[in-house]
């Protein structure tokens, strides 16, 4: 069996190495001292044989037989993420185009395809998200990884309407059943105060423009009561 991981150990010394095609192994210029010597392999049970004397100039030799490990215990579910910062919500300034990473990790001892949607409950914020380099379906890919394999994806949208959406990736379009999910919020950064919801900029001109009637109408009243100062009544006596 190749690639299987050999250590050897006195609880001061270590020393590595790893089986060849053939299944050999040899470590060099080991200390002479009683050793743990350990044998393992992903999927397989590990083996240990310890109180191996080894003495300098001499060869010691320790011989392992690994079994592989029963199916239902190596047969952990694919984890999918998005790969995030301290900050969970992505804010991004309208008309931009940012990029977000998906992670796809296969903890299982056999090969897994995993089923990849990406998109939002919100149907126009979906129609501006593609995978980067999917050339098939822009909203859908199956990643195929082998026994613990790990893959990035990454996917870019378009921040073409102002507001919170909701950022989904799952095994399907419906989002209930989603790996994970994160937080959007595109802001119209020319909006100033009034940025981040098209409502608040409408509300927000029609406040400005009340108040410019106000003023308006304040100015005028005072206008007339100078052009149109109070008479007196005089008396003669």
């Amino acid at each position: 069996l190749a690639d299987v991981k050999i250590t050897a150990s006195d609880g001061i010394n270590n020393y590595e190495n790893s089986t060849n095609s053939p299944g050999q192994y040899v470590i060099y210029n080991v200390n002479s001292s009683t050793y743990l010597i350990t044998a393992s392999k992903s999927g397989y049970t590990p083996k240990s044989t310890p109180n191996v004397l080894v003495n300098t100039s001499e060869t010691a030799t320790t011989n392992f037989i690994l079994h592989p490990i029963p199916t239902s215990e190596s047969s952990a579910s694919p984890v999918v993420h998005f790969e995030k910062e301290e900050e969970e919500n992505i804010y991004l300034p309208l008309g931009s185009i940012s990029r977000v990473v998906i992670v796809i990790d296969n903890p299982s001892d056999t090969q897994a395809t995993i089923p990849l949607h990406i998109g939002s409950p919100d149907e126009t914020f979906r129609n501006l998200i593609r995978f980067e380099n999917s050339n098939i379906d822009p909203n859908n890919w199956n990643i195929t990884l082998g026994p613990h394999g790990k893959r990035y994806v990454a996917l870019e949208m378009l921040a073409g309407k102002i507001g919170s959406h909701e950022l989904v990736v799952g095994p399907d379009n419906i989002y209930e059943n989603k790996y994970d999910s994160i937080r959007v919020v595109i802001v119209n950064q020319d909006a100033g105060i009034f940025a981040q919801s098209p409502g608040l900029k409408s509300a927000g001109l029609i406040i400005i423009l009340a108040l410019a009637v106000i003023l308006i109408f304040k100015r005028t009243s005072g206008s007339k009561a100078k052009n149109h100062p109070a008479k007196r009544n005089t008396k003669t006596h």
